[in-house]
């Protein structure tokens, strides 16, 4: 779960600073099953990432210029692949201008 929200780090402020105490579970030190070392604050973490992801969300997408370039981002599993295309304003501020996910089938 922690990679999903990394691939938004971008759309995330202070992403590092909000997911340290997730990530800090990926330490080798800390047992494969974490339910023995999660706490209070590492359910405040995460639902703290899914709320800023959310609120990212809720702006809207930028308007399509088909004079511009378009930016595709991808990342894919064994099982699913998804995405989502940018475009840049005048500034040079990159903006969504469309989200894409797709569940791979066995075949």
């Amino acid at each position: 779960m922690l990679g999903f929200f990394s691939y938004f780090r971008k759309h995330i402020k202070s992403f590092a600073e909000k997911a340290k105490v997730l990530t800090d579970l990926t330490l080798k030190r800390v047992p494969q099953n974490i339910k023995s070392v999660w706490l209070n604050k590492h359910s405040e973490a995460l639902r703290n990432l899914k709320d800023e992801l959310i609120k990212t969300c809720d702006e809207p997408l930028y308007i399509v210029r088909f004079d511009r370039p378009f930016y595709v981002y991808v990342d894919d599993s064994s099982y699913a692949v998804a995405g989502y295309v940018m475009q840049c304003d005048d500034a040079m501020v990159e903006y969504s201008v469309a989200f894409f996910s797709s569940k791979l089938s066995a075949s």
